[in-house]
């Protein structure tokens, strides 16, 4: 599987979470396009990454213990100076 894929694939997945909107596992493994499986393996990952995911059997999806917003990327950082030396170049 591509990256592309992957991460699009977990953005969606992590977005029908935080709005509790899975359905069963089985179901999001239709919607997505994917096994059951894989849906199991990609919570995992969301887990691993942070998310307090649960499931919740009487609503039939799963969905954040601990309010939180999927984001995988770079981000600036603050209060960072940039070398003057090029890194990447030899000394």
């Amino acid at each position: 599987m591509q990256f592309n894929n992957l991460f699009e694939n977990l953005r969606q997945v992590a977005s029908l979470i935080e709005s509790e909107s899975t359905g069963t596992p089985h179901d999001l493994a239709t919607r997505i396009g994917v096994t059951d499986r894989t849906i199991r393996n990609y919570v995992k990952m969301l887990r691993e990454m942070g998310g307090d995911i649960a499931y919740s059997v009487r609503l039939q999806t799963y969905y954040l213990r601990t309010p939180a917003t999927f984001r995988l990327g770079f981000e600036p950082v603050t209060g960072y100076a940039i070398p003057k030396k090029n890194h990447l170049t030899k000394q």
